[in-house]
């Protein structure tokens, strides 16, 4: 098995295993991270599908969420964006969204949430519009409106960037989560104090909890149980296990004991059937399903997380690949533990390896395959940006230039959008980049 995450000619050679795995883990979150490339080629695509919507909905508001607005997402994660409607231009300006309380409660209260409500038969006709304007620009591969979710949203794809996008209005909740996971991935937010009710809030660590949701993550994706929209667990979920394992471990920052504690609770502690997990008040504990009235014949496996943002929702109640996970993580304990035991009865538990997390993880040839190819899309276009720009600027006379100060990016590439909304020439680079790859 190809191990990328390896420094060449790099062995571990710590005290225990436990010291193996961590290191190797911290390995493997610094391969995971996003890459200059892959972070541009995103922002770029966000900020092209977010000036295409508000052109064509000019009362509207797009805000991204999920794991592209936290940092968190691996290279073939979906974009995410939310579209805020205001129907009166007297209504207060759209950026106040952001100011929202964490709590969802809350913010039903707030003067300003009125002004971006909209009924949810609206948002069937809204994501429509939205969905004829994207087949007229030619700028996706595919588009479907899936309105048996619990957010009725437009799945799509960026015709050059492969990247999946999903769009969905007036998700409020969306934005509170994205939110406070925000929060807690701040620096200044690692110390709790004492609340009225006396009980002393857990201590996170910001840098351990942003790497156990990536190793999580490539862990879910690469035994293909991230997709929701088959009964996975998508990014809300994860984020959530990685918030119960690390209250449950407070002040802990070695990945090895937080990622086994994670093995340890799906795969042997939790009786999925009969409980779900929470952590309100910071506190993790479990819940009983059946006082919830979360208990279904339709998913009686359901993994069941309780809304961190607001106790009255639950996360994972069309969950289908729960027993999946679970052997999975009993599987993963059970491997390490062989491993341990017959090195302990060979007396030789200071033994070096090459790898661990090799033991546990899949083949990442086709993820790595993705990571290739996004690179090479984004030299292509920073390529042809540079030798095309011009041109087009002297043929579009209503084409007017955007740059990336707002992303903070280093580079000085730009990005063209028309007035109009056949966006099939917004990127002189991308058009070019789409007949290279046919």
């Amino acid at each position: 098995m190809n191990k990328p995450w390896i420094p060449l000619n790099k062995e571990y050679n710590g005290n225990s295993y436990m010291d193996n795995l961590n290191s190797e883990l911290n390995d493997l979150y610094e391969w995971l991270r996003p890459t200059e490339a892959e972070n541009h080629l995103r922002k770029l695509t966000v900020l092209r599908y977010i000036t295409f919507i508000e052109s064509v909905l000019p009362n509207s508001y797009v805000v991204l969420q999920g794991s592209s607005a936290t940092d968190t997402f691996l290279s073939d994660s979906d974009i995410d964006l939310i579209i805020f409607l205001r129907e009166n231009p007297s209504d207060p300006p759209a950026n106040k969204i952001h100011n929202i309380e964490f709590n969802f409660q809350s913010l039903k209260h707030q003067k300003h949430a009125s002004a971006f409500k909209t009924e949810p038969l609206d948002h069937i006709s809204i994501l429509e519009t939205i969905a004829r304007e994207f087949r007229k620009s030619k700028m996706v591969n595919d588009i479907k409106i899936i309105t048996t979710a619990r957010v009725p949203i437009i799945k799509t794809q960026d015709k050059h960037s492969h990247l999946d996008i999903d769009i969905c209005v007036s998700n409020f909740d969306g934005v509170v989560l994205t939110n406070c996971l925000l929060s807690f991935l701040r620096s200044d937010f690692i110390n709790f104090s004492k609340e009225k009710d006396h009980r002393l809030k857990p201590t996170i660590d910001p840098n351990t909890l942003k790497k156990l949701i990536f190793i999580l993550k490539i862990f879910i994706h690469l035994n293909q149980l991230e997709s929701p929209f088959e009964g996975g667990f998508g990014s809300t979920e994860i984020v959530h296990f990685a918030l119960f394992i690390t209250m449950m471990h407070p002040g802990e920052d070695n990945l090895a004991t937080l990622l086994l504690s994670f093995f340890e609770l799906i795969g042997r502690q939790l009786n999925y059937f009969l409980c779900g997990l929470s952590i309100q008040s910071n506190c993790p504990h479990f819940i009983s399903k059946i006082s919830h009235s979360l208990l279904t014949n339709e998913t009686p496996q359901s993994l069941i997380i309780q809304n961190w943002s607001d106790s009255s929702s639950f996360l994972g109640t069309k969950t289908k690949k729960t027993i999946q996970l679970s052997h999975l993580c009993n599987h993963a304990l059970c491997i390490l533990n062989n491993i341990t035991n017959n090195d302990l009865k060979n007396k030789n538990p200071g033994k070096s390896f090459k790898s661990l997390v090799s033991f546990i993880l899949p083949d990442l040839s086709s993820y790595i395959e993705i990571r290739n190819k996004q690179e090479s899309i984004y030299r292509m276009l920073i390529e042809c940006e540079n030798t095309s720009t011009s041109q087009c600027c002297n043929q579009s006379s209503s084409a007017h230039r955007i740059f990336y100060p707002k992303f903070e990016l280093d580079t000085k590439t730009t990005l063209l959008i028309t007035n109009s909304t056949d966006s099939s020439q917004t990127l002189s680079g991308f058009a070019k980049i789409q007949q290279k790859f046919r």
